[in-house]
């Protein structure tokens, strides 16, 4: 539920870049699940 809000939050907020918001997204669930958010945060 937690990543739903974040992604939606995110979502209006990247509405200007939904290719690079999807990667992000992606990136950030993967790195949730691996425990580590450096690669994909500092692109951002």
């Amino acid at each position: 539920m937690s990543v739903h809000i974040s992604i939606d939050y995110r979502r209006e907020n990247r509405a200007e870049i939904p290719t690079r918001h999807e990667r992000y997204v992606e990136g950030r669930y993967q790195t949730r699940t691996r425990g580590t958010g450096c690669s994909f945060l500092t692109p951002l």
